[in-house]
């Protein structure tokens, strides 16, 4: 009997101690996926606190909000509300187990603290709007650009031939998509039947890309990463020099993957280098005098790209 008064007096003190505890303060817990959840971060405030404490007329409310801001920064924004009033203060570190570790002995010493000295004497107020999540609070980045493009198949050979294209970019953590609009210069094909009979062709298109940044410095001024990307847009070709002098538009499209590196120089400005190779799903012949096929586009064409852009947070 005596044993079991010993344990039933250990376990009542034990739940008397934890809701003591609890009655202290209600958490609100908003961490990204991985860090230390809920319950853990309550856990590590209620070891921190232990049997000690002020005494508290109503609970406290504890709301917390841990983000990244930047390559190995985080921060934690801390709101702390009772009848004495309300305070905030905010924590960075290099981690969010960290930030989070830190922040759960702040608000245990802020709860552990006198409830008249625990936070600034201001009025009361309600508590404010919902945090929103971490994911959904996570600013996008916005670029634009321009690149000279080398091409190597799409046009006639042997040279390569130039073009220019215009980007738009928008980027979330490491994933980044773009849309690109481009024009090459008009390449003269082979000479056909005729002396001095042959065909002008360029080519004009759209693309959208998707690349990943799977390598990326600390300072996050350098990323190199896969892409792939699909266009659709229009050969034009012409002869020159020819009795009957016609124009025809053919269908262009391609799909390419490539490798893509960027350096962030003097933020915002952008410096970068894209090669891709590519399979077109179309390759029309283009003929002088309905005869002789004076071009065709290689089964495998290249991309060599040089850009340049701002990047808006």
């Amino acid at each position: 009997m005596f044993v079991i008064a010993v344990v039933l007096q250990i376990t009542l003190s034990r739940a008397l101690l934890q809701a003591q505890t609890k009655s202290r303060f209600e958490l609100e817990w908003h961490v990204p996926q991985g860090c230390l959840d809920h319950d853990a971060a309550r856990t590590a405030i209620e070891n921190a606190l232990g049997s000690g404490g002020s005494a508290r007329t109503a609970p406290a409310v504890v709301r917390v909000t841990i983000e990244e801001v930047g390559s190995e920064r985080w921060t934690a924004d801390i709101w702390m509300y009772d009848a004495a009033g309300s305070g905030e203060r905010s924590v960075e570190g290099t981690s969010c187990e960290q930030v989070a570790q830190a922040t759960a002995l702040i608000v245990a010493l802020a709860l552990s603290a006198d409830p008249a000295t625990a936070a600034p004497q201001t009025q009361p107020s309600p508590p404010p709007a919902q945090a929103a999540t971490p994911d959904a609070a996570t600013p996008l980045g916005f670029a634009a650009g321009a690149r000279l493009v080398a091409d190597f198949g799409s046009l006639p050979l042997p040279r390569p031939d130039l073009g220019f294209a215009l980007v738009l970019g928008l980027q979330y953590r490491s994933v980044r998509a773009e849309a690109e609009g481009a024009a090459w210069l008009p390449r003269i094909a082979p000479e056909g039947l005729a002396a001095n009979s042959v065909g002008s062709v360029f080519l004009y298109r759209g693309a959208l890309r998707g690349c990943i940044d799977l390598v990326r410095t600390a300072d996050g001024r350098f990323d190199l990463g896969p892409c792939a990307a699909a266009e659709a847009g229009a050969t034009f070709g012409r002869g020159v020099d020819l009795t009957i002098k016609r124009t025809k538009n053919v269908f262009w499209a391609a799909g390419l993957l490539g490798l893509s590196a960027r350096y962030l120089g003097a933020a915002p400005l952008w410096v970068g280098l894209l090669v891709e190779l590519g399979l077109p799903l179309h390759r029309p012949a283009w003929q002088v005098d309905d005869s002789t096929t004076v071009f065709q586009a290689a089964p495998v064409i290249g991309r060599l790209a040089i850009g340049v852009g701002w990047l808006f947070p």
